[in-house]
């Protein structure tokens, strides 16, 4: 992470276009193995708090702001999602295909037998 904010200075760094690729590039990782632990986010509010911190850092980068400006003000600025609602949306999208396995709904794919069953769409994302 560190390595990646020296790569964009507040003054003189890259273009846009490379702003816009490394930021998602610091989604990418941040987002792997999303379907396993985004439902723990739903119960520990410190993991959401670290990753909105990741995610301001980087937002800060991009948009060439000072460190003191505010993740919701970084948020709308960069123009991109809290990473704990993407992480959230990958989930319910891996449930979703999921079920459709399960109920023979998908275009040819199987899961492996004794596969647990998909568990249900998260009461919070309900509300």
């Amino acid at each position: 992470m560190t390595a990646l904010l020296e790569l964009m200075p507040n003054i003189g760094g890259p273009r846009e276009g490379i702003k816009h690729l490394l930021m998602s590039v610091v989604h990418s990782v941040m987002l792997n193995s999303a379907p396993t632990w985004a439902p723990t986010l739903m119960y520990n509010r410190r993991g959401v708090n670290v990753l909105n911190a990741i995610q301001r850092r980087v937002g800060i980068g991009r948009v060439c702001a000072y460190r003191s400006v505010s993740y919701e003000a970084v948020k709308v600025v960069a123009g991109f999602i809290p990473i704990d609602l993407m992480a959230l949306e990958r989930f319910t999208s891996f449930e979703a295909r999921r079920a459709a396995m399960k109920t023979g709904t998908h275009n040819g794919w199987s899961l492996p037998p004794g596969d647990p069953e998909p568990l249900s769409y998260p009461q919070i994302l309900r509300a």
